[in-house]
């Protein structure tokens, strides 16, 4: 019995001495756990913070700074996950089927606390990790954007331009010109090739006025296609606010020694002659300019230069596709002086006269607008000394120099009692054939000796003066 209880309590001794031994290794290892938590973060999302902090600290070389920010990090975690744990469980409280309205009503209050200041503490927590955030279609820097996606809605017809980039003045690097109702699908698939897009990417919206409703309707539905390939995070969108007119006019002025390219607004790009080339590429390819008129101005010295610079402009828009876009304006071709050369025949003229008629006389052609004020007053006061003419032997004949009805002209005619032969040009050949006549302006009169060789090329103030100059080569 007495060896029993001697080794019961010799086996209660070793317990205690073994649990005593146990606790003191526990209480080791607690310690050995406090300097390694000190020493080592287990906490995943805390070390990331942290380590992106320091990263991103504007002071990254000064060391006395990093113990710092791993203090103020940590607080701020800690602070943040006890107002989302708070934040929870007053949640299942408000969503608790028997809490009373009152009761709720706190509640919610209470939360809408925490949340505010949650926010705070988020805000500062950026603050100090140097952090600018992300949130849906947000606008970068230039710098910032991989690629970009201009639209221009133009109407019934929208052009689109992928790469171009303002700042470096990167042209696109493609041109597509789709009716509009084949926009939506092309962009569809656009936004389905998520591999191959290029992020963060922007997306432009420009509008004449005619496509105004169709670009707000668009800025919609690409809002709409962003958020379906989950791309809001790493896309902006933007509908310009300005509204264009229907066509820009921009010119090319040639003339001596200067050249520059002048915008509507009247401001002037001095250029050099190997810039003309590139500049005006730059201009066919930048988003926004369409629907665009070329104009041309140019002096006789640069007329090869202005040759060359339409040839190349009309070719780099085939290229672009955009020919229908773009107006290339050149001046008409001065047309050459009659002086000194037979009368041309009437051939496509539709008149009664002919030139056998005033054989041995001379001739006075005038081409007119029986529209214009100036043509009407020329008309008439010829109408009053169409007698004096026929003294000093010269044959009066009028041309209809304008696109008209032969119906309407016959009475005008027959209206102001014109008393001598008024024909019209043939509709096709109107600007053919006042070019081979070199009419300038309307009135145009041509005076011609008895030999039908033209002498004058006048105004009807210069009239008389030519007449007697050329009675007087004729004695």
């Amino acid at each position: 019995m007495s060896a029993e209880v001697t080794n019961k309590s010799l086996l209660v001794g070793f317990l205690v001495l073994l649990l005593a031994g146990l606790a003191d290794g526990g209480l080791k290892k607690e310690q050995a756990s406090i300097l390694s938590q000190v020493q080592v973060i287990e906490e995943p999302e805390l070390a990331e913070l942290i380590e992106v902090a320091i990263l991103r600290s504007t002071n990254l070389e000064d060391k006395e700074e990093r113990p710092k920010i791993v203090r103020r990090v940590t607080e701020l975690y800690a602070q943040i996950k006890l107002l989302d744990n708070r934040i929870e469980q007053i949640s299942r409280k408000i969503s608790f089927s028997q809490t009373g309205e009152a009761a709720r009503v706190e509640l919610i209050l209470a939360k809408a606390e925490l949340e505010a200041t949650r926010l705070t503490e988020l805000a500062e927590l950026r603050e100090v990790m140097n952090i600018v955030p992300k949130h849906p279609f947000m606008r970068r820097p230039e710098r910032d954007v991989a690629d970009r996606l201009s639209i221009d809605v133009m109407g019934e017809l929208v052009c689109v331009y992928k790469g171009f980039q303002d700042r470096t003045y990167r042209p696109p690097t493609k041109i597509k010109i789709l009716p509009a109702n084949e926009v939506a699908l092309f962009l569809d698939e656009f936004f389905k090739n998520k591999p191959d897009l290029e992020l963060p990417l922007r997306i432009d919206i420009s509008r004449t006025k005619s496509g105004q409703k169709l670009s707000e309707e668009l800025y919609e539905q690409v809002i709409e296609m962003v958020k379906a390939a989950n791309l809001q995070l790493d896309a902006e969108v933007h509908l310009e606010k300005t509204v264009r007119v229907s066509e820009q006019v921009v010119g090319l002025v040639m003339a001596a020694d200067k050249l520059y390219f002048c915008y509507a607004d009247g401001q002037e790009i001095p250029l050099t002659r190997e810039d003309v080339r590139p500049f005006i590429a730059d201009v066919l390819k930048r988003p926004g300019s369409m629907p665009l008129r070329i104009e041309l101005e140019f002096d006789k010295k640069n007329s090869d230069l202005a040759s060359d610079i339409s040839y190349f402009a009309r070719q780099t828009t085939r290229e672009l596709g955009i020919e229908k876009l773009v107006e290339i304006k050149t001046p008409p071709r001065e047309p050459d002086s009659l002086i000194g050369k037979p009368l041309p025949k009437l051939g496509n003229m539709k008149t009664e006269f002919n030139l056998e008629q005033a054989e041995g006389k001379a001739i006075l052609v005038c081409f007119l607008d029986m529209n214009q004020q100036a043509s009407q007053q020329c008309i008439g006061q010829l109408a009053k000394q169409a007698e004096q003419f026929e003294q000093k032997g010269i044959t009066i004949v009028a041309i209809q120099a304008s696109k008209a009805d032969q119906k309407v002209l016959d009475e005008w005619v027959k209206k102001h009692d014109v008393p001598f032969p008024v024909g019209m040009i043939e509709e096709d050949d109107v600007e053919k054939t006042k070019f081979a006549w070199g009419v300038r302006a309307q009135p145009w009169l041509i005076l011609t000796d008895k030999e039908h060789i033209v002498r004058a090329e006048v105004g009807l103030n210069e009239l008389d003066q030519k007449i007697k100059e050329a009675s007087d080569v004729e004695r």
